[in-house]
């Protein structure tokens, strides 16, 4: 049984089809899966620097309404000094003075809903950033995961064509004896 020299290279192609298909489709899928892994990876980070944002926004609002009543009790100093000196009795501002304690803390509590809203507002875009990070990671490893099968059909594909190739080759051959 001896075979063709026409056969033999056929099969030697046949094979070397069959093994950069392959090949090709592991390359295919590794990229893919690094590439998700890139993706989540930047995500991860990009969520860690927004948490990072948002603590800081928490801590400002925190900053600004400290120095908002600062700000109140200073200028309540400078009413309360500037109703003393008109000699008339302090407790008659009392309405006023209570007046303007009660918008400072409105003022407080606005600047406190508002850097916590805003705080909250990053951390929920960045939930969803992440969701679609992983969403497009997944599609990623998808595809390479489609690659390979794809490449391991064609090369069974090749395989399958390369050796009927051969055969009809050995075949043709005896044929003409």
């Amino acid at each position: 049984m001896c075979i063709e020299p026409v056969s033999t290279l056929l099969l030697i192609g046949t094979a070397v089809s069959v093994g950069s298909q392959i090949y090709s489709g592991v390359q295919t899928q590794r990229a893919a899966q690094t590439n998700a892994a890139v993706q989540v990876q930047q995500a991860e980070q990009q969520a860690a620097r927004v948490e990072q944002q948002a603590v800081v926004r928490e801590e400002k609002g925190v900053y600004d309404t400290e120095q908002q009543a600062r700000q109140y009790t200073r200028q309540l100093g400078m009413n309360t000094a500037g109703a003393a000196t008109t000699g008339v009795d302090i407790r008659s501002f009392a309405d006023v003075f209570a007046d303007d304690s009660a918008e400072a803390e409105l003022e407080s509590r606005a600047i406190r809903y508002g850097a916590t809203k805003d705080a909250q507002n990053a951390r929920e875009q960045s939930k969803i950033d992440q969701s679609r990070a992983s969403a497009s990671a997944s599609a990623l490893r998808t595809s390479g995961n489609n690659a390979m099968v794809g490449s391991v059909f064609s090369a069974v594909g090749a395989g399958l064509t390369g050796v009927a190739k051969a055969r009809s080759v050995k075949y043709s051959s005896y044929a003409e004896q």
